[in-house]
């Protein structure tokens, strides 16, 4: 099974970004959106997912999804002005047993993510 996992931090106040919302989509050849989970960010502002990935998925994109402005609206931040809503990460998933794990640093416009190789 492959894992993806994220670790989301809010770069505005430096603490972990608990209770966030985020989707995991599978992009078909046919250009469908499927999607294969939906989630939260636990206290630590992390998730760890478990997906079987067949070997007919393995050259789709996929897309990780984070709901910024939710996250940002249920903590009444003051940021009227904001204008990023989510914060879409798209990947591929070539290998069905390796572990992607994609940290994110979220503020109400903008975002930090990359790719962290899991030994």
């Amino acid at each position: 099974m492959a894992t993806i996992s994220s670790h989301a931090l809010n770069s505005v106040t430096g603490v972990h970004a608990s209770d966030l919302r985020v989707e995991l989509y599978r992009i078909e050849s046919s250009g469908m959106r499927v999607l294969l989970l939906e989630t939260r960010t636990d206290e630590g502002g992390r998730l760890t997912e478990e997906l079987t990935l067949i070997p007919s998925q393995l050259d789709l994109i996929y897309e990780l999804v984070f709901d910024s402005a939710g996250y940002f609206s249920a903590l009444n931040s003051n940021f009227n002005n904001r204008v990023v809503q989510e914060v879409v990460v798209r990947l591929q998933m070539k290998d069905p047993q390796a572990t992607y794990h994609i940290p994110i640093m979220l503020a109400p416009n903008s975002f930090s993510a990359w790719w962290s190789a899991v030994e």
